[in-house]
């Protein structure tokens, strides 16, 4: 006979299955923000971090995100990883 079918004749349970545990998410070290004039290339402010970033400048986490990403103007000004 199967497991199954043994188990259910002796009315008793399968054993719970294990929880694995997942590792804890990575803390990626902060890289600094540099906010770029587009027509000079010339840096106008360096941020410590995104969140110093958005907290100065007062601006939108994704929007900031994407032109970081992408390399697209945002608020009138390129925004590239230091």
């Amino acid at each position: 006979m199967k497991n199954r079918a043994i188990l259910s004749r002796i009315g008793a349970r399968r054993p719970a299955k294990r929880k694995i545990k997942k590792a804890p998410p990575v803390i990626k070290k902060e890289k600094e923000i540099v906010m770029v004039d587009p027509e000079t290339e010339e840096i106008m402010e360096t941020f410590a971090s995104l969140e110093d970033a958005i907290e100065k400048q007062g601006l939108n986490r994704p929007n900031l995100i994407g032109a970081v990403k992408n390399g697209n103007r945002y608020k009138g000004m390129l925004w590239k990883e230091a």
